[in-house]
């Protein structure tokens, strides 16, 4: 994507702004780049996010710069950008929902390259129906290590606890995945009283 292309209709029309500026400098990955990416994948991106508030980790200057976690709304979000209450200790949050792919581009051009979202769904905000382990190695050097405990975590919650699970790089320093009940599977908690006695044979 060039920087004189500055609108791109997504369902809604999105103006883009600064798109030759480098996001991934080494690698001279631009905004324009990174607003292209997501346009792409937003519609397989869709069933993950649109019945969860999200939390955007902006990187304006590039992901040499210090990020900026964003969790409310900004005011000069557009309209057609879907918003929810979330209840917090001490008050509320307006949190995004990313319900069409004209929002996840929209974010995009606000250099928005991590979108973290809730492990419950909108409708049971309170009952989280996934379950998230974060394996992270010591250096780059175990990241073979690391893939290995995934595979055999996978495993376990597969074959042994009979849970839906997959396996994704979490882009930071190792692998998450995610064993989720929105087949209608048991939530974290059953997780856990599953995993108990494989924990006590030894077998976690």
């Amino acid at each position: 994507m060039t920087a004189q292309k500055e609108k791109l209709k997504v369902n809604r029309t999105t103006k883009l702004s600064n798109t030759a500026k480098a996001l991934f400098p080494d690698d001279g990955i631009t905004k324009g780049d990174l607003v292209a990416y997501y346009e792409s994948v937003a519609e397989a991106m869709l069933p993950l996010l649109r019945d969860r508030p999200v939390s955007m980790t902006r990187f304006p200057d590039g992901i040499t710069k210090q990020g900026i976690v964003q969790k409310n709304v900004p005011a000069y979000f557009p309209g057609w950008i879907t918003r929810v209450q979330v209840r917090k200790e001490g008050g509320s949050l307006q949190q995004v929902v990313c319900d069409r792919p004209a929002t996840i581009v929209y974010l995009a051009n606000h250099a928005c390259i991590e979108l973290h979202a809730f492990l419950s769904r909108l409708d049971h905000i309170d009952e989280p129906d996934q379950l998230i382990f974060d394996l992270d190695p010591p250096d780059a050097d175990r990241f073979g290590d690391v893939r290995v405990c995934a595979l055999r975590l996978r495993d376990l919650l597969i074959g042994e606890l009979g849970l839906p699970a997959l396996i994704t790089p979490n882009w930071a320093s190792g692998t998450g995945g995610p064993p989720s009940s929105r087949s209608g599977g048991p939530g974290p908690g059953a997780v856990r009283r599953r995993m108990r006695p494989a924990r006590r044979a030894g077998r976690s």
